[in-house]
């Protein structure tokens, strides 16, 4: 008869049970490649179509950019950009391209959303509607940081019965 494996009561190194990782075929060359190949086609159609949706401006030229916002408008979402993705190369660096690093860049951008809305709002001209929505941004990421604190105070962690 097969003996059932036990639950160790003893905590992980630094208190904390290790968490299950997410193990997924590894992305090919070939599937990146199509990964992209797809996100250009899909952008190039939405732009287009947005395009051809345009109302004309006073000059008969049809533009994607609305009239009502100023072009400057993009720059805090630029700038939130290219933070981001420094912030998710000197993830990688500290934690390799493993599923560790994944997981936070995942939560990460998740989070930064909302910092792209709120900096879109500053940049159309909406300050109240931006700080409400930076500060649904702090709840949430107060939130995720507890609740990611108390998981890891967990005695058992929670997961499916099998």
């Amino acid at each position: 008869m097969a003996r059932l494996a036990r639950h160790d009561p003893r905590p992980h190194r630094r208190g904390r049970h290790p968490r299950p990782r997410p193990q997924g075929p590894p992305i090919s060359t070939r599937a990146a490649c199509l990964a992209l190949l797809g996100w250009i086609v899909w952008s190039v159609l939405i732009l287009w179509l947005g395009w051809l949706r345009s109302a004309t401006s006073g000059d008969g030229l049809r533009t994607i950019w609305p009239t009502w916002v100023s072009p400057t408008a993009a720059i805090g979402p630029l700038v939130l950009t290219v933070a981001f993705v420094l912030l998710a190369l000197r993830r990688t660096r500290q934690y390799g391209f493993g599923p560790r690093a994944a997981d936070k860049i995942y939560r990460y951008g998740s989070l930064w959303l909302t910092l792209y809305a709120v900096a879109w709002m500053l940049g159309a001209g909406y300050p109240r509607e931006a700080i409400l929505l930076t500060a649904l941004a702090l709840v949430a990421f107060f939130t995720m940081t507890t609740l990611r604190e108390l998981y890891g105070l967990a005695e058992q962690p929670v997961g499916y019965r099998r």
